[in-house]
């Protein structure tokens, strides 16, 4: 019936109540209607299906913020029949901050890349792509991330052109330094022939080790076209 049977002293201590007050309460004598009415939906669905409930749980207390992962857990008699649901539960606000604060400047970062008409990738310490921008995709004529993450520049460039790009990464992995402004003669997918400034820097773990690197291709085709005229 959604009375509260047993509660721990750090429930109490989160509430505001004492044991004696909270026993025999139910949601709707301490949330506002709206969550007290959510708490029980979720209570019904465990009483139902007999399934165990997860999630995460965003609340406001004290004029802030806090998140929650709950477990509610159906509780059964020797017979079998559902008699109670037992909730678990804390509090993993700075955890979750953590988390909405990195997707943020994932966010944030997606946006940039996607913005540059340079070519900008990420690699591990295979040469295999982590992540690609716009730019890069529309040049390969590749329609969707999915289809790059995992692979290496063998599947996109000829042989030579992937081996001197391999080689490159190699360097800049095996001596944990940065290339800056190297100019190539690029050969694109269309046949073109275009010279890019590449610059590739080494990416780090928290432990310091190298765990990759970043490329950023920047097509200086006119302008070297202009410095010649």
């Amino acid at each position: 019936s959604g009375r509260i049977t047993f509660v721990n002293r750090t429930f109490c201590e989160l509430v505001g109540h004492a044991e004696n007050e909270l026993v025999g309460k139910t949601d709707h004598d301490l949330s506002p209607p709206e969550l007290a009415e959510k708490y029980c939906r979720d209570d019904r669905q465990v009483a139902e299906t007999g399934e165990v409930f997860h999630a995460i749980e965003e609340n406001w207390l004290q004029g802030r913020a806090r998140y929650f992962e709950v477990w509610k857990i159906p509780v059964q008699a020797p017979s079998g029949r559902m008699v109670e649901t037992q909730a678990v539960f804390w509090d993993v606000t700075e955890r979750e901050e953590n988390r909405i604060a990195l997707a943020r400047e994932r966010d944030l970062l997606r946006t940039l890349m996607d913005s540059l008409p340079d070519l900008i990738y990420v690699k591990d310490t295979a040469s295999r792509y982590v992540t690609v921008n716009r730019s890069l995709l529309e040049l390969w004529g590749i329609a969707s991330m999915e289809n790059v993450v995992g692979r290496t520049v063998f599947d996109f460039a000829p042989e030579d052109l992937a081996n001197r790009y391999t080689s490159e990464d190699n360097e800049v992995l095996r001596q944990d330094r940065a290339v800056i402004d190297c100019e190539e003669l690029v050969m694109t997918p269309t046949g073109e022939r275009r010279v890019y400034s590449i610059t590739k820097v080494p990416l780090h773990d928290l432990p310091g080790q190298v765990s990759g690197l970043v490329g950023i291709d920047r097509d200086i085709t006119q302008r070297k076209r202009t410095e010649e005229e």
